[in-house]
């Protein structure tokens, strides 16, 4: 691994493209998942392994987008990519904080109107903040290999 011109290398290749694969798969496999918890009662006991899978996500957008602001400082890139690819970070830690703080809230005994408020809020920002973070993957990933390979294709079917 290499820096040349404030842009992270790997073996020669920027580490942005690298980066973005894992954060691609990552992100909505983690909202799958955590949205088969909030759906299926049965799914609850890998709530771990979801909390781990959003985790990688989480670590991974934040990567995906230093490595982007290193390699933007070089090439430029449109807004249309940047902002949503910079919000895809903080969105997914939500997802994955409130998602841990309602799997300890499950396994709190309370079961009063209160506790069931908090479980309640809870489920409403892993899922609000887990469908923002799929959108904005989905925004992101388009904008940028449109900005990537755009041109080519336009070339090739003569658009």
């Amino acid at each position: 691994m290499s820096i040349d011109q404030g842009v992270v290398l790997l073996d020669g290749l920027p580490l942005h493209p690298l980066v973005i694969h894992l954060t691609v798969i990552a992100v909505p496999l983690s909202v799958l998942m955590i949205f088969a918890s909030l759906l299926v009662r049965r799914f609850r006991k890998y709530d771990y392994v979801t909390l781990s899978v959003s985790i990688i996500a989480t670590v991974s957008a934040f990567l995906a987008s230093l490595t982007g602001q290193n390699l933007e400082t070089i090439i430029g890139v449109s807004d249309e990519h940047t902002t949503p690819g910079f919000l895809l970070a903080p969105v997914s830690t939500v997802t994955t904080v409130f998602f841990y703080l309602l799997i300890l809230a499950r396994k709190s005994p309370r079961s009063d109107l209160l506790a069931s408020a908090v479980r309640g809020f809870f489920i409403s920002v892993v899922a609000l903040s887990g469908a923002a973070s799929v959108a904005l993957t989905f925004i992101a990933g388009h904008s940028g290999a449109k900005a990537s390979w755009g041109y080519l294709i336009e070339s090739i079917l003569g658009g």
